[in-house]
């Protein structure tokens, strides 16, 4: 195999969906999915971590169920790809990585 870009997700919504319609009908969603974890250093105490996923939905179908089921807070599980976009503004670099789906569902 020469590569896999492929990622799971569990997590929830940290605000509603913001859809995006094209003059041609077409739509986009866009969400924040956090994802948590935690660990327990030497120290002993236990730590909360809270990651925040960029994520893009293609697909008018389901951007359409999206945007009448997914609100802030709920659960979702999807299947993507990651994507990583570089600019260059002032001479520093910026990335930003996002999550692209065609499948998500509301758990």
């Amino acid at each position: 195999m020469k590569s896999l870009n492929q990622v799971f997700l569990v997590g929830f919504l940290g605000a509603d969906a913001q859809i995006k319609t094209f003059d041609n009908g077409d739509k986009v969603a866009t969400l924040s999915v956090a994802t948590d974890d935690s660990y327990t250093p030497k120290e002993g105490e236990k730590v909360e971590v809270t990651d925040w996923h960029n994520v893009v939905v293609k697909g008018t179908k389901t951007v359409e169920f999206i945007e009448s089921k997914a609100k802030k807070g709920a659960k979702v599980i999807l299947k993507g790809i990651i994507k990583t976009k570089k600019k260059e503004k002032d001479g520093i670099k910026q990335y930003n990585t996002e999550i692209i789906t065609k499948d998500l569902k509301i758990i």
